[in-house]
């Protein structure tokens, strides 16, 4: 789901709208049968919004949004905000005509890890690097965490 906003090409941030549907659900102290109902949903839809596992539709975006009182803007991120491991995912999915799900289940990520590299980039040096080597690309210390990159550097100067 991408949207053309002022500034550029914003793309739909699915790890931080599942993120928010929980925690507004269980704020209200809901299950996931009662708020699929109340946003007019099955359930099994319901929970893969809140697993990450399915972009909603407009419609259920649209929806969800007005049940919980979200802005629905709140949930786009410029494309220039994805990580720089998430731009190559981006670019090898496209690619290859993937869904977000058959890139992940490619990559062997579950859907929060898959999204935190996507968006932000983080995860442990074990992942990315197994990323990288699925993906063909070179691992790079743009791919890993501050902490990780000081890390490594410091590694290679006490070698």
């Amino acid at each position: 789901m991408k949207t053309r906003q002022k500034g550029g090409e914003n793309t739909f941030d699915l790890f931080l709208f599942s993120r928010a549907c929980k925690k507004a659900r269980t704020e209200r102290k809901m299950n996931q049968y009662q708020a699929a109902d109340a946003v007019g949903v099955s359930q099994s839809m319901y929970s893969n919004f809140e697993s990450g596992g399915r972009k909603p539709s407009k419609e259920s975006l649209s929806k969800i949004c007005e049940f919980y009182g979200f802005d629905p803007s709140d949930f786009f991120v410029l494309k220039q905000h994805v990580s720089a491991i998430g731009e190559k995912i981006v670019e090898v999915r496209d690619a290859r005509n993937y869904s977000d799900t058959q890139m992940r289940r490619y990559l062997g990520l579950s859907s929060n890890v898959y999204q935190s590299l996507l968006f932000l980039g983080k995860s442990r040096v074990d992942v990315i690097a197994r990323v990288c080597e699925t993906l063909q690309i070179p691992v790079s210390d743009d791919y890993f965490l501050s902490d990780d990159s000081v890390r490594r550097e410091e590694d290679r100067e006490n070698k």
